[in-house]
């Protein structure tokens, strides 16, 4: 329950998959843990693809169009834990 309290702060916070397991390992908790924080997060209906598409909204008012800028902007939702399915969907969907 405590891995699943802290993994909804982070869910709070904007981040992804990745980045909410690495931070619950980085706090101690054990693998089994950390896998029903998330997966009770997905049960909780959480969905990483909104929050990915949140967070792109939230930093830029259009995407950027040159290739490198482009590429650090899938690099920052990377590093926020995103998976890149949910990376390519976000950016395809930005403009609806």
């Amino acid at each position: 329950e405590d891995a699943l309290r802290e993994a909804q702060r982070c869910v709070s916070k904007r981040w992804g998959q990745k980045r909410i397991a690495a931070h619950l390992h980085s706090k101690g908790y054990p693998d089994e843990s950390v896998k029903r924080a998330i997966y009770a997060l997905e049960d909780e209906g959480v969905d990483f693809f909104a929050l990915c598409l949140e967070r792109l909204r939230a930093t830029y008012s259009e995407l950027p169009s040159d290739r490198a800028a482009l590429q650090k902007t899938v690099a920052a939702l990377s590093r926020y834990g995103f998976s890149s399915s949910d990376i390519r969907d976000a950016m395809k969907d930005f403009y609806n």
